[in-house]
């Protein structure tokens, strides 16, 4: 198709704006705010009838509602806004495509298709004009955007997700449609089968249920399918309330067994007792030490005391040796020599020295006597601390082994509750008494259960030879559903080689374009499941997603592959890009511009790109229009 031109009336920024395109390719220029996007915006009205948006699209929202906000395109509310499109559609005949979006705050929205040759009579309105545009576009609504409408919003929408409905519009695009609409064919016919299927399912049973009566059950109130549901189910739950019984019990045993440690440390919450014990130690530790420095200053004491002693005895046995040398020579009136200077004394000077020497040794046995008594308490203090020493042994050794069995018990205790994690998500009584008789009750209904499935299996084995025939009945509608979903399988299969041909020629034909761009320093893999590109440097093991690149990178890739698009699809040969420049350094900007005149008109007919880069006008422009 070819549009030929564009005219507006109260529609955002323009009061009135008419502006004429030719064959090959158009280039619309102006600065920014001169309304070239509303003009782009005007187009895709035109053509798609979807009002311009405001915002992107969230990522993980492709299966949701479009969150974007509609605008209003009216300049003033008061007035309609109208879009007018002089287009040439596949059959070289001319039209006139008029959108009328109207006044207030619910406005109407209409549009009128005229023949250009004759204006005074709509050819289409509503529903038909739509329908009449999309076959002549040969595209849906949401192909436009992708292959047609090219602006800013989509880069980060198609490189981020693209919709599935945009890739299974593929099999529409590579002429995969009609084997498509046989497979969903004959998916109908299985659908028929499957009824029959259940036809006969529903006589056998039906013959089943007449047996069951025979047998003493109650079609009614026995249902097959249900005894078997319920019995695993049952199965299932008298486990969990078992193995939860059974994890309750042990941790039961052991509270029972940390009672004691609890109530002799008089804690409560079994959490804080590793902790008090640890500071009971601690505290027996430091009166362990206290008690043995005093038992060390008592020793010392002890020690000074004996030593005193033993000198002061020497002191004594000393003097009474001189003693008894003095009294011996006294007694044969000898003179004496004084056993500290050596000189000779008289009778009178020996009696003195005997009378001071006796009082000494008097006065040292008076001292030696009370030192000795000061020994004996010290050494029963001595003994005391020993005594107090070895009670605080025991205590800590008691401690120690409470301690350890503390740890031992709290360490089964957090084991327990491990177990009971696998039952998570699951509902249980959290009582032993509880679950005893639930789970009493459920016995029951096992043993009642059981002997139902054995009258069911004396029912079946009863009813075999019949229930044979109509499986044979069953079993053929069977086989034909088999045949198929065979032929589907194949032709999906057919599908599928002939899609992932046209994908491989739309990736080859984008990977050309971009080392035609980026040279042979970057490669682009593909992720095969979203059709999403990923770009990595030749010399580095770093992998970028489309929508991590830069600006300039997002909007290469994303030309690329539109441009892929056109050219491995006959029937696009028309392209509109609403500012390709927006991250773009002059460079780059000259290198797309490249990219864009450079375009065949054998493969599209017409572009129209709208920018405000002047360095596009260097290129080889079919029609130049300024704004």
């Amino acid at each position: 198709m070819i549009i030929e031109k564009v005219s507006v009336l109260n529609w955002m920024g323009h009061d009135s704006k008419e502006i004429t395109f030719k064959e090959g390719r158009n280039l619309v220029l102006g600065r920014n705010a001169s309304g070239k996007s509303s003009l782009a915006k005007a187009i895709a009205y035109g053509l798609s009838g979807e009002i311009p948006k405001i915002g992107i699209r969230k990522k993980g929202k492709k299966d949701e509602k479009d969150d974007r906000k509609e605008i209003d395109p009216r300049r003033d509310q008061q007035k309609e806004a109208i879009v007018t499109l002089n287009v040439i559609f596949g059959d070289n005949n001319k039209y006139i495509i008029r959108r009328q979006y109207g006044t207030g705050k619910n406005p109407i929205k209409a549009i009128f298709i005229y023949s250009d040759s004759n204006q005074s009579e709509a050819l289409y309105t509503s529903e038909k004009a739509e329908k009449f545009i999309e076959q002549n576009l040969a595209i849906t609504k949401e192909m436009f955007d992708r292959i047609i409408y090219m602006k800013e919003d989509d880069v980060y929408e198609f490189l981020l997700q693209p919709d599935k409905k945009i890739l299974d519009e593929i099999n529409v695009l590579s002429g995969l449609d009609k084997p498509f609409t046989i497979a969903k064919s004959l998916e109908e016919k299985i659908k028929v089968i499957e009824r029959e299927i259940r036809k006969v399912g529903e006589r056998k049973d039906d013959f089943k249920s007449g047996m069951k009566v025979k047998f003493g059950l109650d079609p009614i109130e026995v249902n097959e399918k249900e005894v078997k549901k319920e019995l695993p189910e049952l199965r299932k739950r008298i486990d969990i309330l078992e193995g939860v019984k059974e994890i309750l019990e042990k941790r039961e045993q052991l509270f029972q067994e940390i009672k004691p440690i609890k109530d002799e440390i008089n804690e409560k919450n079994e959490d804080y007792l590793e902790r008090k014990l640890i500071e009971l130690l601690s505290d027996l530790n430091s009166e362990k030490s206290s008690h043995e420095l005093e038992r060390k200053k008592v020793e010392m004491r002890w020690e000074n005391l004996q030593n005193e002693i033993n000198k002061k005895k020497a002191q004594i046995e000393l003097k009474e040796i001189l003693v008894k040398s003095l009294e011996t020579s006294k007694k044969d009136r000898n003179l004496n020599e004084c056993p500290t200077c050596l000189r000779e004394m008289n009778e009178e000077l020996t009696a003195k020295v005997l009378t001071k020497l006796k009082g000494d040794i008097d006065q040292l046995n008076k001292e030696t006597l009370k030192e000795d008594k000061e020994i004996i308490k010290e050494k029963q203090m001595l003994q005391d601390f020993d005594k107090k020493i070895e009670q605080v042994d025991k205590n800590l050794s008691r401690i120690r082994d409470m301690k350890e069995n503390t740890i031992n018990l709290l360490a089964r205790i957090q084991q327990n509750r491990k177990e009971e994690e696998k039952f998570q998500g699951e509902q249980y009584p959290r009582a032993i008494n509880d679950i005893t008789s639930e789970l009493e009750i459920y016995n029951e209904r096992m043993i009642e259960l059981n002997q139902i499935t054995w009258m069911l299996k004396g029912a079946k084995m009863a009813s075999e030879e019949k229930v044979m025939s109509l499986k044979e009945e069953g079993d053929i509608w069977s086989h034909k559903k088999r045949i198929y979903e065979l032929i589907i399988e194949s032709l999906n299969k057919t599908i599928d080689e002939q899609k992932n041909e046209f994908i491989a020629k739309l990736k080859n034909l984008a990977e050309e374009i971009w080392r035609n761009f980026k040279g042979d320093n970057w490669k682009i893999t593909w992720n095969e499941e979203t059709f999403i590109p990923i770009a990595k440097p030749m010399n580095s093991k770093r992998e970028l997603n489309a929508y991590e690149m830069s600006g300039s990178e997002k909007f290469l890739i994303f030309l690329a592959i539109r441009l892929a698009f056109q050219k491995s699809l006959e029937h696009f040969n028309l392209l509109i890009i609403d500012e390709p420049c927006q991250h773009l350094d002059e460079n780059s900007g000259l290198i797309f511009s490249d990219i864009l005149t450079s375009i065949g008109e054998d493969k599209i007919k017409q572009s129209i790109i709208f920018t405000y880069n002047e360095d596009f006008r260097k290129g080889d422009w079919s029609n130049i229009i300024e704004l």
